[in-house]
């Protein structure tokens, strides 16, 4: 739609990108992907940024990042797994939207990091009265894509 504009953007995002901290990062990923505007060069550089700050990504930043990778449907192993290792270290801390959007990116790349997946199933099952319904459709979807037991308290 605004392609050009989205261009200079992804450009400017790129010559500034060392003065992001990890919200502007996670914000700029997100926003990107909400408008279904994939730039891969600008998502790399993100993603390369972020490898070096990962520790200081708060639940919210870790979640939206994961959903904007993997709406663009860009696969970055190294950033996921680093991802994945501080989101265990932070799950008590994610909030039901967070712990649905960081199983749907899984899910939708197909990434079965299963100790990052238990520790969703968990908190989860943890804050079970605080779920939404789309976060509980989107839960049970990620397992099912990802061939994951569900345990009953998902079913009743």
């Amino acid at each position: 739609k605004h392609e050009k504009l989205m261009d200079e953007i992804s450009w400017e995002v790129m010559a500034k990108i060392e003065s992001f901290g990890n919200q502007d990062l996670s914000n700029t990923s997100w926003a990107f992907a909400k408008l279904a505007v994939s730039n891969a060069m600008m998502m790399t550089a993100i993603g390369k940024k972020l490898m070096t700050m990962v520790k200081e990504l708060i639940p919210q930043d870790l979640a939206n990042t994961a959903w904007a990778f993997a709406k663009l449907e860009l696969e970055n192993l190294p950033l996921f797994q680093a991802m994945g290792c501080y989101a265990q270290k932070k799950i008590t801390n994610f909030t039901t939207q967070n712990l649905a959007n960081m199983a749907w990116s899984l899910a939708r790349l197909g990434l079965v990091n299963r100790s990052l997946l238990s520790s969703v199933q968990e908190q989860a099952m943890r804050k079970m009265s605080e779920c939404t319904a789309f976060d509980l459709s989107i839960l049970v979807w990620s397992f099912d894509v990802l061939s994951l037991e569900l345990p009953d308290a998902f079913m009743d």
